[in-house]
């Protein structure tokens, strides 16, 4: 099996901490998609209340759950699905030449080309309900024949037992 998709997502906040179901970002109560351990410095959205608070260690917080998302490609599968039809970007109905073993219940994803894809159901050889360029892609155009390829997704939340939620009184 080879690996086409991993996630670790830390969750901070008391309000995901209970949740060990998968959310994609940016769902509400959906977990961070990174931990900033250099606080602030690397980060575009900083996990810590300012740059005045560098120095402070009453507002360092460390995850108290890290979901680990992994996604393996089939070892044996007879054949992926091809593009039937021109796809762009915005289509949410995605017709390939065949969907036999692709999951509908439980993770309904593909992935076209470096486009992640979630889809609600498949009827006939079709994908209903795309909800486009998930789990950190974009969206964009696919030419005809591209492979929809799926995978088997492994879903794990860890405990963190040094977790630690800031120690600001005003928060």
């Amino acid at each position: 099996m080879i690996s086409i998709h991993v996630v670790f997502a830390c969750r901070t906040s008391p309000a995901t901490q209970r949740s060990g179901t998968y959310l994609e970002p940016p769902a509400p109560g959906a977990p961070h998609s990174g931990w900033d351990s250099t606080r602030g410095i690397l980060a575009e959205e900083p996990t810590f209340s300012g740059v005045g608070s560098r120095h402070d260690p009453r507002d360092d917080v460390f995850p108290s759950r890290v979901q680990v998302v992994l996604v393996l490609r089939p070892a044996r599968v007879s054949r992926f699905g091809r593009i039937r039809s021109f796809v762009d970007e915005d289509d949410d109905v995605i017709q390939l030449d065949n969907t036999q073993h692709y999951p509908e219940a439980a993770f309904p994803y593909v992935r076209i080309g470096s486009e992640w894809i979630r889809y609600e159901t498949i009827r006939g050889r079709s994908l209903i309900g795309c909800t486009r360029g998930v789990r950190g892609t974009e969206a964009a155009e696919h030419p005809i024949g591209e492979v929809a390829v799926y995978g088997t997704t492994f879903s794990r939340v860890i405990r963190i037992p040094a977790a630690r939620d800031s120690l600001w009184e005003d928060r």
